[in-house]
C-alpha cells in the first residue's frame, strides 16, 4: 500500500501542469469494513490516444 500511495503522488507531481499550481487530495472513506482511499490532482492527465476503452 505504501509504494501505492507512492507512485500515486510521484506520479501527480511528474506529470503535473507547469502552468497550475500542483494541486493533491487525498481521501479515505470507510465503507461496509473496507476502507476507500481516493487521490485526485490537477496534473496534465492521459491524453485521449493512450487510454484504452473496453466497449
Amino acid at each position: 500500500m505504501r509504494s501505492v500511495v507512492y507512485n500515486l503522488i510521484h506520479n501527480a507531481v511528474k506529470f503535473s501542469d507547469p502552468e497550475k499550481s500542483s494541486e493533491i487530495n487525498i481521501n479515505t472513506e470507510a465503507v461496509k469494513g473496507f476502507t476507500i482511499l481516493c487521490v485526485k490532482d490537477n496534473g496534465l492527465g492521459i491524453s485521449l490516444e493512450h487510454q484504452r476503452r473496453n466497449i
